[in-house]
């Protein structure tokens, strides 16, 4: 459902003030620095929108158009950079086989002989819908239980990135 801007910014806060006790408490646990929590809260109370805007795909035919959200200058930002940094990870720990742009891909072959093998066949797949229904408790659900498994020796950090995770979704 959509929601008023009253719900969103009652929504907004809680967020933000969800995220600043993350923070508190990834300090006292000595999961961060006071520099590092610095960083990552230093625009939580900017009020800078977050940028939306459409991205056509003249390559597809009948041509097609992206959602963007520019999040560049705005206040998740950092928290965005640090959860791509931890999760990485996990993700590849997931996904050993499979890679996630054009550049991953041309490295690989670059490294690989492939001889003449008539055998050899290179699946790519595109999604259709990069923004589908998905059951945000189910995601979050998932998500944990992967954070726990790879962050097994540093219990701490994996809390942390559980609490983020729990707080933005």
């Amino acid at each position: 459902r959509e929601l008023t801007f009253d719900e969103f910014s009652a929504l907004d806060g809680d967020v933000r003030h969800g995220l600043e006790l993350c923070v508190e408490s990834a300090i006292h646990q000595d999961v961060v620095t006071t520099g590092q929590a610095k960083y990552r809260v230093q625009r939580i109370h900017s009020s800078i929108p977050r940028k939306f805007r459409i991205r056509p795909k003249i390559h597809k035919q009948p041509v097609a158009a992206r959602p963007v959200f520019n999040m560049s200058r705005a206040w998740p930002q950092p928290f965005a950079i640090f959860l791509c940094e931890k999760l990485a990870p996990v993700q590849k720990s997931l996904c050993q086989y499979v890679l996630t742009n054009t550049d991953q891909l041309q490295s690989q072959l670059v490294s690989t002989d492939l001889g003449n093998s008539s055998a050899l066949v290179i699946g790519v797949f595109d999604i259709s819908s990069l923004y589908p229904s998905i059951d945000i408790t189910h995601l979050v659900i998932k998500t944990t239980a992967m954070i726990r498994r790879f962050y097994v020796q540093n219990w701490a950090l994996g809390s942390f990135l559980i609490n983020i995770v729990a707080v933005v979704m």
